[in-house]
């Protein structure tokens, strides 16, 4: 039997604005999944896309290898699409753009297996003690403060003192590391990519002296490595045989800036606002913390920093769902809506901290699932039992209508400003 054509979906706004940006993003891709598990739209540059809607078929795309992220692998096929993609802000620029996120086996395989040294579940857990020492020092600014922001001054400080740490940046490079990673991640306008390529060219720029600086000293003095990650990947990059080239190095390090940082500020910023607008989930937390670990889970299917996958390109026709994505294709896989998708979760747009959270994809899937999953999971676990220990009656200072979103390719909130009423109001 012959594939179908997929659905097309003109007719709904599948840009940022219609799903990240978007108060309820579970609202549109509702609909997309509800008219096929595969549908087709303009793209904003010219052409069609295809984006994956059903949780299965999500899956399958994840596990595609005809859907390539690497441009020189897609160059090679659809070269005037590659330099397109390039020109649209596709991948980072190319002199950062060697990491996990932009390849494909068989050097994603070496990449991962190479980086998993320096993300060890020792080296993460080891972690957990300096991110409560950091989240407690907050709080106790917060508490100074008559309506403090907990995405500002709570959740940014939390997420770039630790990326920072595991980098061994000096934290007087916090502010400049905050405006770069935003500008990079922020949707062009009208077309204009130059700030985008601009703040990505400062962090590339920054991190060749940083890395070079570092190198140095462990060359000088090997003492001089200390157990942050960076050191981890450059001891990966200059002792092994199969090492990382210098710009896989440099890839890997915008990476983890960006990806380990935006999308954990998200993430507990959703948290802190979900468990205001759902008092009978932060009820049920405060009566029992030990949830705490299944409502970061809850909260990553229902509403997490990332709501699409990054971009692919179809090298050859693809079907899935029974639907035909044709070779030059570019193709997303809609996560949000997969974590949606009532074929796998009951009731999915309610919010559930006690349901089996099993399965979701708020990290990806497959050879793509997340590296940097276990710190998100554990600065996200952190902020949010510590903030309801000192808080637990906090309140928002302004209305909901007043929250808005960045207009990011991550979700996040741009602020949270709340009330704090300090106490223990927990059960015995």
């Amino acid at each position: 039997m012959s594939p179908n054509e997929a659905v097309r979906v003109d007719d709904v706004d599948v840009s940022l604005a219609g799903i990240e940006a978007s108060k309820c993003p579970w609202h549109t891709n509702n609909q997309l999944r509800e008219r096929g598990r595969v549908v087709a739209h303009r793209r904003a540059g010219g052409g069609d896309a295809y984006v994956v809607t059903g949780y299965d078929d999500v899956i399958a795309a994840f596990q595609e290898s005809a859907l390539a992220k690497d441009l020189d692998r897609i160059d090679e096929k659809f070269p005037e699409l590659a330099a397109g993609a390039k020109k649209a802000g596709f991948a980072l620029t190319s002199s950062a753009s060697k990491h996990l996120l932009n390849s494909d086996p068989p050097d994603h395989t070496r990449l991962r297996r190479l980086v998993m040294r320096a993300f060890t579940p020792r080296r993460i857990e080891a972690l957990r003690p300096r991110i409560k020492e950091v989240v407690d020092g907050l709080l106790d600014e917060l508490s100074q403060k008559p309506t403090p922001d907990l995405i500002e001054e709570y959740a940014f400080p939390i997420s770039i003192t630790m990326i920072c740490q595991i980098l061994g940046v000096p934290a007087e490079d916090q502010v400049d590391f905050r405006r770069w990673s935003v500008a990079s991640t922020t949707a062009p306008v009208r077309g204009d990519v130059a700030p985008q390529v601009a703040a990505q060219k400062s962090l590339h720029d920054y991190l060749v002296a940083h890395i070079g600086k570092r190198r140095a000293e462990i060359a000088a003095d090997p003492d001089a490595a200390s157990d942050d990650i960076l050191s981890a990947m450059i001891a990966a990059r200059d002792e092994n045989d199969d090492n990382l080239s210098d710009s896989e190095l440099i890839g890997m390090a915008f990476l983890i800036l960006i990806a380990g940082h935006e999308t954990t500020v998200g993430l507990i910023g959703a948290i802190a606002h979900g468990l205001v607008s759902h008092p009978d989930q932060r009820a049920l937390l405060l009566a029992d913390p030990d949830l705490i670990q299944n409502a970061v889970e809850e909260f990553l299917r229902f509403e997490g920093s990332v709501q699409r996958s990054t971009l692919r390109v179809a090298l050859e026709d693809v079907v899935i769902a029974d639907t035909l994505i044709p070779a030059g294709s570019v193709t997303q896989m809609l996560i949000g809506s997969a974590n949606h998708d009532p074929s796998k979760f009951e009731n999915p747009d309610v919010i559930d901290i006690t349901r089996d959270t099993t399965g979701h994809v708020a990290f990806g899937q497959g050879i793509h699932f997340c590296l940097g999953a276990p710190l998100a999971r554990a600065e996200a676990q952190i902020a949010i039992s510590s903030l309801l220990e000192r808080f637990p009656e906090y309140t928002m200072a302004v209305d909901e209508d007043e929250l808005t979103y960045h207009p990011t390719v991550l979700r996040a909130l741009v602020a949270l400003p709340v009330t704090l009423t300090p106490g223990d109001v927990r059960a015995e």
